[in-house]
């Protein structure tokens, strides 16, 4: 088993507090327990452990992963021309990823079926 990042003890009493302080708030009580139910046992288990993983791997959704992906080709704080230039070599890229998948039959973007192979006649 890996070693937990986060002291049970202390994950105990933070959720315990929170609950207490907000226990005429249904909605974030709600949210607890959905915190609870879906992520308690990670922290416990340890593998919620981002310690040694860099920033550009913690991505947990592919929106928060593209974003970390325009992040990279846009420069902070750009100017329109960049940003705008940013913008056209990504959708450049994506319509040539997408080409070449439908070239090769892995999807057809007539229909936007991914689930089976398009094969052209």
């Amino acid at each position: 088993m890996i070693e937990p990042c986060w002291n049970p003890d202390v994950l105990d009493q933070t959720l315990d507090e929170l609950m207490g302080a907000y226990a005429d708030n249904e909605e974030i009580l709600l949210f607890i327990n959905y915190f609870k139910e879906q992520y308690e046992e990670y922290f416990r288990n340890g593998s919620l452990d981002y310690r040694n993983i860099e920033q550009h791997t913690r991505a947990n959704s592919c929106l928060e992963s593209y974003n970390n992906h325009l992040q990279k080709i846009i420069p902070t704080k750009p100017t329109w021309f960049d940003f705008v230039e940013g913008l056209k070599k990504e959708e450049l890229r994506v319509f040539r990823d997408q080409l070449e998948k439908e070239r090769s039959g892995d999807y057809f973007v007539s229909t936007g079926n991914v689930s089976k192979k398009f094969i052209p006649k």
